[in-house]
C-alpha cells in the first residue's frame, strides 16, 4: 500500500539512485486523462505526490519495502481518433516490482 509521500522525499528518492530499475509504456486510449489516474491510483494502491495538468507524479511502496515511482503524462493523439497517447514511466527500486508495475497498468487500463 502506497505510503504519504510528498514531492521533496520524492525528487530525493529519484536523486539518490535508490531506483535503478525503468520501464517505459505507450498506451493509446480515448479515455481521459483523470480517468485514467483515477483508475490507475485507485487499483494500484499508487499516491498522486504531484499534479500539473495532464500529468502526474506517482509513487507506490511494497510490501518487501521496493520503492517505486511512475510519471504518468497524456499527450494529444494526432495519428488515431484516439485522443491521448497515455505515457508511462516507471522507476524502482527492483526489476521485478518494476515489470510488475508495467504489467498491472496495461491490465488496469486494459491494454
Amino acid at each position: 500500500m502506497a505510503a504519504e509521500f510528498d514531492s521533496s522525499q520524492f525528487t530525493q528518492l529519484l536523486a539518490s539512485g535508490a531506483v535503478p530499475h525503468k520501464q517505459s509504456l505507450q498506451i493509446v486510449t480515448q479515455a481521459m486523462f483523470t480517468t485514467s489516474l483515477n483508475k490507475v491510483c485507485n487499483q494500484m494502491k499508487l499516491t498522486v505526490v504531484d499534479q500539473v495538468v495532464e500529468s502526474a507524479s506517482l509513487y507506490t511502496c511494497s510490501l518487501l519495502n521496493h520503492h517505486a515511482c511512475m510519471l504518468l503524462k497524456a499527450t494529444p493523439c494526432v495519428e488515431t481518433s484516439a485522443t491521448f497517447v497515455l505515457s508511462c514511466d516507471v522507476k524502482a527500486s527492483d526489476a521485478h516490482f518494476v515489470q510488475a508495475i508495467i504489467d498491472e497498468v496495461k491490465e488496469v487500463l486494459g491494454q
